[in-house]
């Protein structure tokens, strides 16, 4: 794996990301579960993932906290087959990327209210 990330630099980029919203103590339980799941190497075996597991890895996908990737491998017996392997990977840089400009870009989202979008006949209805 390129890069490691500690327990609270993962922590942080569930707090810092710009769709999740989760509190500190919510953040670190969240990081928690995904080092317990995908262990210090930061990847697993889909094989070895429960199927509560990958729901939530499924979710974290979504927010490109991790990622899916599948490996194909020629059989030794018959070349024209192969093994297909799927691992759950952390994105370490996005991870990285959310810990350092994530709390910056979570700020610049909240300076306007969602209803500033909306056009001034709706306020008229």
């Amino acid at each position: 794996m390129p890069s490691i990330v500690t327990l609270t630099e993962l922590m942080n980029a569930l707090k810092n990301h710009p769709e999740l919203y989760f509190t500190d103590k919510e953040a670190l339980e969240e990081a928690m579960k995904l080092a317990k799941i995908l262990g210090f190497e930061g990847f697993v075996l889909d094989n070895f993932v429960r199927s509560s597991e990958r729901q939530l890895l499924e979710a974290y996908q979504k927010f490109n906290i991790v990622s899916y990737v599948r490996i194909e491998i020629p059989t030794k017996s018959n070349r024209s087959k192969t093994w297909k392997l799927f691992y759950w990977v952390l994105n370490f840089e996005y991870i990285k990327y959310l810990n350092r400009n994530g709390h910056e870009r979570k700020l610049e989202s909240d300076e306007g209210s969602c209803y500033d979008i909306l056009p001034e006949y709706v306020w008229n209805q």
